[in-house]
């Protein structure tokens, strides 16, 4: 900042700098001599670069959160609406000759313009009480058609000299900075940061994808509003004085996620000094490269061109609870999509210390029934007690200290580590004594799915295999007494086929009720203590091993001859199709 303070058309000396600071805080003697280097400073310099690490570090954090919400490292600000928004309300204020503030007129209604734009994209985008990203980015790009649709009209109809500022304006810049826009936007900065920095761990676990981060108790939905609203906040603000500078909120957060890694902890402060450093620095370069001209500074976006097209190239309680004996109960459980009838009077309890596993064809609701189970799907009829309480009367963070699920598909949006994959399933725990144990529990949890070696591993680079035994890490170190499992055998060779069953088993041993969708019946018979075998949304059989599969009854329910056998050692059952 003192260098940059310095620099520009008339030079001041970095010495002489914080000989000016000095002089003004009472701490070195008035110089008649340097009348003109203070003035300079303290009425232009100083508020500039100011006015411009906030801007910077606003623009910077926003774009980091955004990318989180959005999964997507080409998000920016600009998705959700605010840049066009805080345009329009510029441009009416110019064209209109709009003074109700003095000179604050124009940053004020960009200001409300940008939150006024947001709004709209998040209420329109909205769906049976929820924004989905894929609603919300398409939503942005229609209000910002609209918007700029607006813009022309305005620039059309305005004159000469309203043109030729809106053209400015949208090309960024500090010019005109004061100390009375640095004191009207740093509250509004500071709390956005403040909110932005809060949100942090959670919106790692936003990484996982929305129901696997529900289910590890971070409401999604509300996350996503505060997000919004945090990133509206500080980009109003920031565009407000500075007008449009879009491209700190697209290049800053992803090279430093590239340097430091997808931590949120550590992303978004590091975003807010690296878009602090940008602003400065491209700042200082619009003062100092052409003389006697200051340059717009979003002049110097395509800096981050290159990098946008290698993003591009690149882009793919304490203590253990004392448990009820029943858990889990389902009475009469329905639920229809499309008219058509996915689950019908579907009735079945897990109890603590039991493995339950549900087999049946492709198509039968195995998947749609372990989702109506996690809160994810709301059943059209029927009854769902988890621990006594109706389902949907569970806090969401309550909910995953109750439950944890393993999700068949899951895809991390950036490139965090397997430590700390693995340590998000400890999200509902964050602020109470069982936080203590999240060392230990991951440690554990790591070592019982062989996945310690890997640690320090990109998990967007590992094997099938492997990722689903670190996602599973993830779902046992949340430590619930309901643990639910879509198909978490399907791309494990047999050594971890195995050892997945055998961690089930003995999870369920030290009291946790673990219920698994599972296709290969030999498998499912071998280590469930009861069996529940669905066919078209209905429970055909409930019942042990020996009970459900009898070959007549699979052969009818898989359309294929099964054979049902005895070890001739162990006397286990034994599953097998006839070829």
């Amino acid at each position: 900042m003192v260098l940059s303070a310095g620099l520009g058309q008339y030079y001041i000396p970095v010495d002489q700098v914080v000989a000016s600071v000095g002089r003004r805080l009472g701490l070195a003697p008035e110089n008649p001599a340097m009348q003109l280097a203070d003035s300079t400073l303290w009425n232009i310099r100083f508020p500039r670069v100011l006015l411009g690490v906030l801007v910077g570090a606003a623009l910077g954090t926003s774009g980091a959160v955004m990318q989180s919400v959005f999964g997507n490292p080409l998000a920016e600000p600009g998705v959700i609406g605010v840049s066009s928004g805080a345009a329009v309300g510029a441009c009416l204020s110019i064209v209109l000759n709009l003074q109700f503030f003095g000179i604050f007129t124009t940053p004020a209604f960009a200001f409300v313009g940008a939150l006024a734009a947001t709004a709209l994209v998040y209420f329109l985008s909205r769906s049976s009480g929820r924004a989905k990203v894929l609603s919300m980015i398409l939503t942005g790009i229609a209000v910002t058609a609209v918007a700029n649709a607006i813009i022309a009209f305005l620039m059309f109809i305005a004159d000469t000299t309203s043109r030729d500022q809106i053209v400015f304006w949208q090309m960024g810049s500090l010019n005109g900075s004061t100390w009375k826009a640095v004191a009207s936007v740093w509250p509004v900065i500071l709390i956005g940061l403040a909110a932005c920095f809060v949100m942090a761990s959670s919106l790692d676990v936003l990484a996982l994808g929305e129901r696997a981060a529900q289910h590890s108790g971070v409401n999604v939905e509300r996350l996503r509003a505060v997000s919004i609203a945090a990133t509206a906040l500080l980009t109003g603000a920031a565009v407000a004085y500075a007008g449009i500078i879009a491209f700190i909120g697209l290049i800053i957060p992803h090279l430093l996620r590239m340097i430091l890694g997808p931590s949120n902890r550590v992303l978004l402060p590091a975003s807010a000094l690296g878009g602090a450093l940008l602003i400065a620095l491209s700042d200082l370069g619009a003062r100092t490269l052409v003389p006697f001209a200051d340059l717009p500074i979003g002049i110097y976006g395509f800096g981050g061109r290159p990098d946008v097209l290698r993003v591009v190239a690149s882009f793919p309680g304490s203590g253990r609870r004392c448990f009820v004996s029943e858990l889990l109960n389902l009475s009469g459980v329905c639920f229809n999509a499309g008219g058509r009838q996915i689950l019908n009077d579907v009735s079945l309890s897990v109890s603590a210390g039991e493995v339950v596993s549900l087999i049946g064809p492709n198509g039968a609701g195995k998947s749609t029934l372990l989702g109506v189970i996690a809160g994810d799907i709301a059943p059209s009829n029927g009854e769902i007690l988890l621990d006594g309480a109706p389902l949907g009367s569970i806090h969401a963070r309550q909910m995953a200290r109750q439950r944890a699920m393993l999700l068949q598909k899951l895809n991390v949006a950036f490139s965090y580590t397997v430590h700390e994959v693995v340590q998000m399933g400890r999200t509902p725990w964050k602020g109470t004594e069982r936080a203590e144990e999240d060392d230990a529990v991951v440690a554990s949890m790591m070592e019982r799915t062989s996945v310690t070696h890997l640690s320090d591993r990109d998990i967007t680079t590992l094997s099938g295999g492997e990722s689903g035994r670190a996602h599973l890490a993830r779902v046992f170190a949340q430590q619930t007494p309901l643990i639910l499992l879509d198909e978490p055998t399907a791309a494990l060779d047999i050594t971890h086929q195995e050892q997945t069953l055998r961690v089930s088993r003995e999870l369920a041993a030290e009291g946790a009720a673990v219920l698994t969708v599972l296709h290969d019946l030999d498998v499912a018979a071998a280590y469930s203590d009861r069996m529940v075998l669905l066919r078209g949304g209905e429970v055909v059989a409930s019942g042990a091993p020996e009970q459900v599969c009898s070959a007549e009854l699979l052969s009818e329910v898989y359309q294929h001859p099964i054979e049902v056998l005895r070890h001739p050692v162990t006397n286990r059952l034994l599953i097998l199709p006839e070829r």
